[in-house]
C-alpha cells in the first residue's frame, strides 16, 4: 500500500507533467496504481476512498523528472522504513520522560526525518 508521503510525491510529480510510467518505475509499481493517485484512489477490499485528501508536495520536494532506473526508490524506502519505525519509541520515550530535553530530542528526530527524506527523494 502507498504511504500518504508517496501519494503525495505522486500528486506532486503529476501536476509537475511527469510521466505515469516514469512516476511507476520510482516507486517500483505499476502504472495503473499511479492512474489510481491521478484519478481518485479505492482501498480494496473495503472500497473506500484514499488519498483525495492527500495534497501534493511541493516542487522542492520532488525527485528530479524521470525516467529512474527500477531499484531507485527501494533501498531507499528501506532507509526511510527504518526510520519511521523508531517513531513511536521516540514517542513512548517522550510519553515516559516528559521533560524538554525529550521533547526537543522528538523535535530533532523529526526534523531529521524529513531532512532525509528531502535528500533521498533528490538523489542526496
Amino acid at each position: 500500500m502507498l504511504s500518504d508521503y508517496q501519494i503525495g510525491l505522486m500528486k506532486g510529480m503529476l501536476r509537475r507533467g511527469d510521466d505515469q510510467h516514469h512516476i511507476a518505475a520510482l516507486f517500483g509499481i505499476n502504472a495503473g496504481r499511479v492512474a489510481e493517485v491521478a484519478n481518485g484512489m479505492k482501498d480494496k477490499p473495503n472500497g473506500k476512498e484514499r488519498g483525495r485528501e492527500i495534497i501534493p508536495a511541493p516542487q522542492s520536494d520532488l525527485p528530479p523528472p524521470g525516467p529512474y532506473f527500477l531499484n531507485f526508490v527501494s533501498e531507499r524506502d528501506i532507509i526511510l522504513d527504518g526510520l519511521e519505525a523508531a517513531i513511536p519509541a521516540v514517542a513512548d520515550y517522550v510519553a515516559s520522560n516528559p521533560t524538554e530535553a525529550a521533547r526537543d530530542m522528538q523535535r530533532r528526530f523529526h526534523s531529521a526525518i524529513a531532512e532525509r527524506k528531502r535528500e533521498l527523494y533528490k538523489g542526496g
